[in-house]
């Protein structure tokens, strides 16, 4: 069994969108990232580490300009995946129309999950 650790840190500078409305999208889409790790880890077993993205919402509410701003995962594969699944997510329009961006860590462990980390 694989764990992915949600952050209750989740940081969204430019107002707009509220913290929980953030955690709520990547919950409610966490079994694509899941599938990243759960790859990766099958070609490297034991492959374990923390990655956050950096991404951008837009005033429609889709993602974009996705990007991985850290990683001690250090496997493309699997943050390259990251990457694609973030771009699939679709946020609730921020408040005044403004492009939100958002700083999110995800940590990955096989068969124990991670305790909660900031950002």
């Amino acid at each position: 069994m694989s764990f992915v650790l949600l952050s209750p840190f989740a940081l969204a500078k430019n107002g707009g969108l509220h913290r929980s409305q953030i955690q709520s999208v990547i919950q409610t889409n966490i079994s694509g990232v899941m599938n990243c790790y759960e790859e990766a880890e099958r070609k490297t077993p034991g492959i374990a580490g923390r990655i956050k993205i950096t991404f951008e919402v837009a005033a429609d509410g889709r993602v974009r300009k996705t990007q991985i701003s850290e990683s001690s995962l250090k496997n493309k594969q699997a943050e390259d995946c990251v990457v694609a699944e973030s771009k699939k997510w679709i946020f609730p329009k921020p408040v005044g129309g403004e492009i939100v961006e958002v700083h999110y860590p995800f940590a990955f462990e096989k068969n124990s999950p991670l305790q909660n980390q900031e950002p």
